[in-house]
Parts: C-alpha cells; structure tokens; sequence
C-alpha cells in the first residue's frame, strides 16, 4: 500500500470504521483531495477544526447495540471459565486439563486488557482481568490436584512384610 492510497483512505471506507475520532480533512496540508467537485469540502454543519481534522461520523448501529455487544464477552467469558473451575473443584480431578493452554489463556487476556486501553471500563476489566485471574484460579486448581491424584495413584496399600 502506497502513501498516496493511506492518505486517500478515508474516502474509501467509512469515516466511522477507521478507529479514530477524527480523520484528515481536505483542507489539511497531508490530505489528497479526491472528492469532486460538486462534494461538499466538510459535512453540514461541522468545519474543520485548526489543524485540519474533522469530527469522523458515527456508526450506523445506536449505541445501545455496542454496549450489548460490550457486555457479552464481559460476562460469557468469565462464567465460562467459572464453570471450568466449578467442574474442578467439585470433582477434584484436573484429569484432561491443560496447565500450559490455561496460562496462556491468562496471559492473553492480560495482553488483551492492556491493548484495549480501556482501563476503567467495567466491560473490559470484567472480560479480560476477570477471565484472567479465573484462568490462574484452573491452573492453580489443576496443578493442586494432579498432585492429589498421583499421591493416591501409587500401587496401593502397602502390606507390611512377615519376618
């Protein structure tokens, strides 16, 4: 991809999908003009501001549907893995568990939290650093109890040996 076909994207796709609040304006010294002539320079209503950018327009979808869509991995993911470490504890057995996928489970959400840069959404903290610490919760579960589980798994009771 070129820089002329950077700095022309935003003609191409739509101002809300870029993932900035503003985008380059016509007027902005870096900008390319590719609209014609008839297209308005600015929308209605909004001008530039000093630096050349313009406010980006919003998503076509009502903000109550990105705050279900927020919600949804904030409560599935942690209940999922509650339910994970439930299953353990209740049948004290980690049998078929793995210790290393569950770390990295973890360290994936913690990665997760801090590229999001939403740290103090409760979404984010819920769906991320909830989900990781429930996933340290099924390490640690596991690991105590494949300790368990091959204590008890010896060869049996030792009978003691006649003179």
């Amino acid at each position: 991809m070129t820089l002329d076909t950077m700095i022309a994207l935003p003609k191409i796709v739509p101002r809300w999908r870029m993932g900035s609040r503003y985008t380059h304006s016509a007027t902005s010294p870096t900008a390319i003009d590719t609209r014609s002539e008839n297209e308005p320079q600015s929308p209605k209503g909004h001008s530039p501001d000093m630096h050349g950018m313009e406010p980006a327009t919003s998503p076509p979808f009502s903000g109550w549907l990105f705050e279900v869509l927020g919600w949804v991995p904030a409560l599935v993911f942690p209940i999922a893995t509650g339910l994970q470490l439930l299953t353990i504890l209740h049948r004290k057995n980690a049998e078929g568990v793995s210790i290393v996928a569950w770390t990295l489970f973890a360290v994936a959400n913690i990665c997760l939290f801090a590229y999001m840069e939403k740290y103090g959404e409760v979404e984010s903290i819920l769906g991320a650093l909830g989900t990781a610490s429930l996933n340290l919760c099924i390490v640690a579960a596991a690991v105590r109890y494949r300790r368990t589980s091959r204590r008890n798994s010896g060869p049996g009771p030792r009978v003691p040996e006649l003179p």
